[in-house]
């Protein structure tokens, strides 16, 4: 699960790479991949956003962000890039492997994909 206590940033992460070479290393090797698809995927849909309000002055809710993000997910996993199905409209659970610090592995249910922190709202995606 995205968003977990063991997944948040630290003080002393300056940025999105450094959190995101922290966490893949706790993620089990059988969900990186889905896991780095997931982050490529939200931080492209926020780019995104944040051009569209720059460029265009439109703005979509947190909501709409969120579905924008599902219905993405789910045209990949069309697409054949399984990776992504865990995200997408039509699967209602998934989950992460994590690796705890004292070494147990953990596997995490959450609805709708996972957590993420947008503008202060968490989302479920």
């Amino acid at each position: 699960m995205v968003g977990a206590q063991e997944l948040a940033p630290t003080a002393t992460e300056l940025s999105l790479a450094d959190w995101w070479i922290r966490v893949r290393k706790r993620i089990s090797k059988e969900s990186r991949k889905m896991f780095d698809t997931f982050i490529a995927l939200v931080t492209w849909s926020i780019w995104l956003e944040r051009n569209n309000r720059t460029f265009n002055r439109q703005a979509r809710s947190t909501l709409q962000l969120q579905r924008h993000i599902q219905e993405q997910a789910s045209e990949w996993t069309r697409a054949r890039f399984t990776a992504m199905a865990p995200f997408a409209t039509h699967n209602q659970q998934a989950g992460i492997q994590v690796q705890r610090q004292d070494g147990q592995q953990r596997h995490q249910q959450q609805q709708q994909g996972a957590q993420v922190n947008i503008g202060g709202e968490i989302v479920y995606l």
